[in-house]
C-alpha cells in the first residue's frame, strides 16, 4: 500500500466529512421558510468549523483552516448582537460557508485547495470591530472574490 493512496484515502474521509459538516450548517443559515435562523442554533453549529479547522490544518489545507477560523469565531461569538448586527453576521457566515464549501469541492477534484482564494476571501473582510467575527466582506471585494472560485 503506497503512501499516496493512504493520503488520499484520508483526504477522500476529511472531504466527506467537511462537506456533511458544511452541508448542515448551511441548513441551518437557510431555513426552509426563508426566516434568519436563530442566534443559539448558529452558536450550535460552531464545533463544525472548529472540526473543520483542525482537521483541515491536519492535511495541510491551511487556506481552508484560515477561514474556518474566521467562521468558528463568527459562529462561537452570536450574543448581544442588534438586528442590523446580526443580519451581516449571517450574510457574512452564509458567504464563508459556500466559500468553503467551494473550497472542499475542490479539494475533492483535484487534491489541493486554492490557496489564493482563500487569501483573497479574507482580503475581501472589511473589520468593523476587533471581533474577526464581526467582519463584513465589502461589496467592492464581493464580486472579485467569487469569481475565483471555480464552479461546483
Amino acid at each position: 500500500m503506497s503512501t499516496e493512496f493512504d493520503r488520499q484515502a484520508l483526504v477522500n474521509i476529511f472531504v466527506t466529512e467537511a462537506a456533511d459538516g458544511l452541508g448542515k450548517l448551511s441548513a441551518v443559515l437557510n431555513p426552509r421558510d426563508g426566516s434568519s435562523p436563530s442566534q443559539d442554533a448558529v452558536h450550535a453549529q460552531y464545533i463544525v468549523a472548529h472540526t473543520l479547522k483542525g482537521a483541515s490544518s491536519l492535511y495541510g489545507f491551511v487556506g481552508v483552516a484560515a477561514l474556518a477560523e474566521v467562521l468558528e469565531t463568527a459562529l462561537e461569538c452570536t450574543d448581544d448582537q442588534t438586528p442590523e448586527q446580526w443580519s451581516q453576521r449571517i450574510a457574512t457566515v452564509r458567504s464563508l460557508t459556500d466559500a468553503l464549501q467551494g473550497q472542499i469541492q475542490k479539494i475533492a477534484r483535484d487534491g489541493n485547495e486554492d490557496r489564493d482564494a482563500c487569501e483573497k476571501w479574507k482580503a475581501g473582510l472589511s473589520p468593523t470591530s476587533p471581533d474577526p467575527g464581526s467582519h463584513v466582506l465589502t461589496e467592492k471585494a464581493l464580486p472579485s472574490v467569487l469569481e475565483s472560485y471555480p464552479d461546483a
